[in-house]
């Protein structure tokens, strides 16, 4: 009974160890499987940055949208192509009604 009393907390002790060991080896597969995580990101094909910095509306140019400088422009970039999807998008649209497609 003592010894009973004795391996109590020695084995609530290493059960404890037993699950942090098993919740470390968790998380350091998660940040294994996030490094090896393969992107598209350097398959995206943006505008150049000079058509950027050329034709951006000043809106885009000038926001901030992330701190991270890089990462800031990326997302311009891809605010500037959907502006110009968006522009695109208009004149077809004008074009369709003035030609009576729509009614």
């Amino acid at each position: 009974m003592q010894t009973e009393r004795a391996k109590a907390p020695v084995d609530f002790t290493t059960l404890q160890l037993h699950n942090l060991v098993y919740e470390k080896s968790h998380y350091l597969k998660a940040i294994k499987a996030c490094k090896d995580f393969k992107s598209k990101y350097p398959d995206i094909e943006l505008v150049p940055e000079e058509e950027f910095s050329r034709d951006a509306p000043k809106d885009i140019k000038d926001s901030v949208l992330s701190k991270d400088s890089a990462h800031n422009l990326m997302l311009k970039r891809l605010n500037f192509e959907l502006h110009q999807v968006n522009m695109r998008y208009s004149v077809v649209k004008s074009c369709i009604v003035y030609l009576g497609f729509c009614n």
